[in-house]
């Protein structure tokens, strides 16, 4: 099945500003919107349409209403109830990232609900939970996918572990790559840390991403480098810049 990601791709910050610049009063609507939904109550259960499978919905969110955090919330009231991060990186990954059945997929990080979802698609993840050594096991080029969902900001030796996921993949196969990112700035913004050099996640976030992070996997081989921001009602992917990283190996 093929399914519109509804995203527009964004390849560096001053490409971003120029975009925002247009589409200033969309993302002002959006942000009403978005408040006037939560003013009346509007938000916590609302009608819609998986991305993935088509199907008539209800997203739901448990937070408080003041509090709502679209991105970890909007839950897909089907059974695997995924969240709108969740969702719109398995969209991205069926509909942009051409993810084919029988495909080697590198998932780097802790388990997360994509995984079951992949295994239904007929692909074939190898689960890499974290550094070690310095290294990820796995041999060279041996994913035709690798995908970092949200644990990118927790590796102290973030360059090392760039490098890995540019080891990993092989020519002509891609990375998704999801974390916390300031749309705003160039430069990744990093906290120091007190953990050796082995080490490969920690309690807290240690980097919040810039635009530095796409020219950094330029580096590394990589091409077609872009932020892939999302935004649809219908199917439940509110909030201010939801995005998805995706390069190709070249």
């Amino acid at each position: 099945m093929s399914l519109r990601f509804p995203a527009s791709k964004v390849s560096n910050l001053a490409e971003f500003e120029a975009w925002l610049a247009t589409e200033r009063t969309v993302f002002d609507q959006r942000w009403l919107y978005e408040q006037q939904q939560i003013k009346a109550g509007l938000s916590g259960a609302r009608d819609g349409t998986c991305g993935l499978c088509l199907a008539p919905t209800v997203f739901s969110s448990d937070g408080l209403e003041r509090d709502r955090n679209w991105r970890e919330e909007m839950l897909c009231g089907c059974e695997r109830r995924l969240s709108n991060r969740h969702r719109g990186l398995l969209h991205y990954l069926r509909a942009r990232a051409g993810l084919a059945r029988r495909q080697q997929v590198a998932l780097i990080g802790p388990e997360t609900p994509i995984e079951g979802v992949l295994r239904e698609w007929d692909a074939r993840p190898i689960r890499l939970p974290r550094l070690v050594g310095g290294s990820l096991r796995c041999g060279d080029g041996v994913a035709d996918h690798a995908i970092c969902t949200d644990y990118l900001q927790f590796v102290p030796p973030l360059k090392t572990m760039l490098r890995e996921i540019a080891r990993i993949v092989r020519p002509g196969g891609e990375v998704t790559i999801t974390a916390p990112f300031d749309v705003s700035a160039y430069d990744t913004k990093s906290k120091p840390y007190n953990l050796p050099p082995a080490a490969s996640d920690n309690a807290e976030p240690l980097h919040l991403f810039g635009w530095d992070l796409l020219d950094a996997l330029r580096d590394l081989g990589f091409s077609d480098v872009a932020a892939h921001f999302y935004w649809s009602d219908e199917f439940g992917y509110l909030g201010p810049f939801n995005l998805v990283i995706g390069a190709v190996r070249l």
